[in-house]
């Protein structure tokens, strides 16, 4: 167990991700909003077992965002908002605002 920060982790688990998914499809593409707050304070963690919950949070947020893109024909291409934000005790989410969008 360590202390580190969310944002890093999150970080990390995206780039991750990102790689996976381009390894297992060479034609994967997909665009990524982030807005993680940066006034996060340090958590004491097992960094592994973290950023497996978060890879698993972002793979199910590839594929919803690109099954979205597919079904509404979009030309923009799948697009994945990630957000961290702490409000007291409570992870504060917000909902996509287009349809095709997926957040994670």
């Amino acid at each position: 167990m360590t202390e580190r920060g969310p944002e890093p982790l999150i970080e990390e688990a995206l780039n991750l991700a990102c790689h996976g998914a381009r390894a297992q499809d060479q034609n994967f593409n997909i665009a990524l909003e982030r807005d993680l707050d940066p006034t996060l304070s340090r958590i004491k963690v097992v960094p592994q077992d973290v950023t497996r919950v978060f890879l698993n949070l972002i793979g199910n947020g590839f594929y919803a965002a690109n099954k979205r893109s597919r079904e509404a024909g979009d030309d923009l291409g799948p697009l994945l908002q990630v957000g961290l934000c702490l409000a007291g005790r409570s992870c504060l989410y917000h909902p996509p605002s287009e349809e095709n969008r997926a957040q994670v």
